[in-house]
């Protein structure tokens, strides 16, 4: 769990885009007075990154599981989705490549506001968070859930055209960031451990 061994996972993400520019740049795109910006950038990327998922994992993991695991004790379902929804909403909302995509977004079309985008993101991740908490506790196949919820995702694929399924597809991309995944995979292994143990 030490900051090397996260320096290392980084790495092994960050790496492979930094040669790819590299290459780039020694061959048909020469970044000239950008590249040594784009290394520095890197760097501290890399650092910066490391740091914030040590602190993740030392901080908002346990507290994730742990709340899980008292909130799925309790037995109350209204309950356990009213905190799910909040949280996956709250977490969402918060997450530094929703806020990123909604800037670029709104940039490329200013009919869509940041907000109204991060907010419509983030209330699909907190309804998804509950369907996936209920699948727990009515113990639902997975391979069903994903059958009929693609269905439909396919279906207003289709139904919304080539602009929006776009910004769809990179929306749900970007809730998969650094500060949503590890909270909210640490509560559904708090659920999921309580519900295994109250059989």
């Amino acid at each position: 769990m030490g900051i090397l061994s996260k320096i290392k996972e980084t790495a092994i993400s960050v790496f492979p885009i930094v040669a790819v520019v590299m290459v780039l740049n020694f061959t048909v795109a020469p970044l000239g007075e950008a590249l040594v910006p784009f290394l520095t950038g890197s760097f501290f990327l890399l650092i910066g990154l490391s740091v914030f998922l040590a602190g993740t994992e030392i901080g908002m993991t346990p507290v994730g599981e742990k709340l899980g695991s008292v909130v799925a004790e309790k037995k109350n379902i209204i309950l356990l989705l009213t905190v799910g929804f909040c949280i996956g909403f709250s977490v969402t909302y918060a997450e530094p490549d929703v806020s990123v995509l909604a800037s670029q977004v709104n940039a490329l079309n200013p009919e869509i506001t940041e907000n109204s985008l991060r907010f419509f993101i983030a209330m699909g991740l907190g309804i998804f968070i509950d369907i996936g908490f209920l699948r727990i506790f009515l113990k639902i196949k997975l391979k069903w859930v994903f059958i009929v919820f693609y269905g439909i995702i396919f279906i207003i694929t289709v139904k919304i055209g080539q602009k929006f399924s776009s910004i769809c597809f990179d929306a749900s991309g970007a809730t998969t960031g650094p500060l949503a995944v590890p909270f909210i995979l640490a509560m559904g292994l708090g659920v999921s451990s309580s519900s295994t143990a109250g059989e």
